[in-house]
């Protein structure tokens, strides 16, 4: 319940139009494309802040008051983890839009919260560098994306993690900076180790243990060279044994293995216009999408190395030659496609998780299994994204990003309580029969059943929780609550 006392504490902190109790203005953040699993609920509060010093005032005048906080970056959220499900403030940083900084001696950029990857990337281009680039909407923050690991798709070659330190304001109002960006006479704030890896402590976390107000990021190298090239396998078994031999001979830079359902939300068809207008004998069970990229003469190496492959381990079907374009228009084409195919395929339901390429198609036959079982046709989508094995910035292994998907008609009766329950086994299931390594981000549907099983390790988290945040006032009800 709004306080009128408490409103005009926030306005005095960040001016009257930056913070309203308006029941229209709170309705505007109440829910998410995830709505279907965390109902909408109203914040008691909306302010909006423009600086680091507007975000300390506002959380220290939360923690005396006992005020939770729930930060939002760009508000393109899917997964709940900004729905404010115990009221009080939502904290809206979108104008807090600065790129501070693009240093090309040290490869870094320093953003703020509300900086979007179209920002991002455009800035970086203009001085002939790119940062790692999710496959999202240029409208998402890339700030919030970095932050719960949601880089993947575009270059997963770059590895996983590419924050370097960052500036976090705590529950108290205290500013803390981690890495080298805390030592006072450090030439920059670009190395993410000082003592132990704070930075690590505030990734993956929706905001549960404080506010980050600024972070510092890698750049990379434009590439000289890019080839796409897409194969088609009859099989999820085989797809998957010659993406692990590409990864072994650190041929691509990005590889998808995806069925005709993804194949329809990238390129803008409905279910009826792919079936209609692409030869269905066109369309393997699992479409093999990769890039090669690099310096001419690395692309051409990785190339002659691709034919000896594909000669010793041929793929069933070569798709450059089918259209994929004909059901859009330009403008679906040039930009928007995933965002346009997804309106038409119905609500998009996810879970996202990594886990060796290895048991990929039992993952996905664990999927069709479950959605049929409470009900649902075999519309089940599974992007993968695999880095290669070494590099730098790589992990080791065959670390491997997967969803499983749904695309649902919203209206049908019961749904909500099927996706439930679908949602639920799928998760169980995952854990129970050891599939994954962890889950990709911090989905607020499948933390508890996953903390559950985490031990001493989950207890240790609940005391630094403890600790940093001893009123519970950051983001309650979405971890370690």
């Amino acid at each position: 319940m709004a306080s009128e006392a408490i409103i005009k504490a926030l306005q005095e902190i960040v001016g009257e139009k930056n913070a309203s109790a308006s029941p229209a203005v709170r309705q505007a953040y109440s829910r998410d494309q995830n709505y279907m699993f965390n109902e909408p609920q109203q914040p008691d509060y909306v302010v909006r802040a423009n600086s680091r010093e507007k975000v300390q005032a506002v959380l220290k005048l939360a923690n005396e008051k006992k005020i939770p906080v729930v930060p939002l970056a760009a508000g393109v959220n899917i997964r709940g983890l900004c729905i404010p499900t115990r009221g009080g403030i939502l904290l809206d940083m979108r104008p807090m839009n600065k790129i501070k900084e693009i240093n090309l001696d040290m490869m870094t950029a320093t953003i703020e919260p509300g900086v979007t990857v179209g920002q991002l990337v455009a800035a970086c281009r203009k001085k002939g560098v790119r940062p790692a680039i999710p496959g999202s909407p240029a409208t998402v923050s890339a700030f919030a994306n970095y932050m719960l690991r949601g880089v993947y798709h575009s270059n997963p070659q770059d590895g996983m993690d590419h924050v370097l330190c960052m500036e976090v304001a705590l529950p108290t109002g205290e500013l803390i900076r981690t890495g080298s960006a805390a030592i006072s006479t450090s030439y920059g704030p670009y190395c993410r180790y000082f003592g132990p890896d704070l930075t690590g402590l505030f990734m993956g976390v929706p905001g549960a243990f404080g506010v980050i107000t600024e972070m510092t990021v890698k750049l990379y190298d434009l590439p000289e060279r890019q080839e796409f090239i897409v194969f088609g396998f009859d099989d999820w078994q085989r797809a998957s044994d010659f993406a692990i031999e590409m990864m072994k001979l650190e041929i691509p830079t990005l590889l998808w293995l995806i069925d005709w359902i993804a194949v329809a939300v990238i390129t803008g068809f409905t279910r009826r216009q792919i079936k209609k207008k692409v030869p269905m004998k066109a369309l393997p069970v699992c479409s093999f999408p990769f890039l090669i990229e690099g310096s001419n003469e690395d692309v051409e190496h990785k190339l002659r190395k691709l034919d000896k492959l594909v000669e010793r381990f041929p793929p069933d079907r070569d798709l450059r030659e089918v259209d994929f374009t004909s059901a859009m228009s330009p403008e679906e084409f040039l930009g928007g496609r995933n965002v346009a195919g997804m309106l038409k395929m119905g609500y998009y339901f996810a879970l996202a998780f990594l886990h060796p390429m290895s048991n990929g198609a039992e993952i996905f036959s664990m999927f069709e299994e479950i959605g049929e079982k409470h009900g649902f046709e075999k519309d089940i989508v599974s992007f993968v994204s695999t880095p290669t094995r070494s590099g730098p910035n790589n992990w080791s292994g065959q670390l491997t990003y997967s969803e499983g998907e749904l695309f649902v008609d919203q209206t049908e009766p019961g749904i909500i309580d099927k996706l439930r329950a679908f949602s639920k086994e799928c998760v169980q299931t995952l854990l129970d029969r050891k599939l994954i390594y962890s889950w990709f981000r911090p989905y607020a549907t499948v933390l508890d059943i996953t903390l559950e099983r985490s031990g001493a390790t989950g207890e240790l988290l609940r005391k630094i929780k403890n600790l940093l945040d001893p009123n519970g006032i950051m983001n309650p009800g979405k971890f370690l609550d």
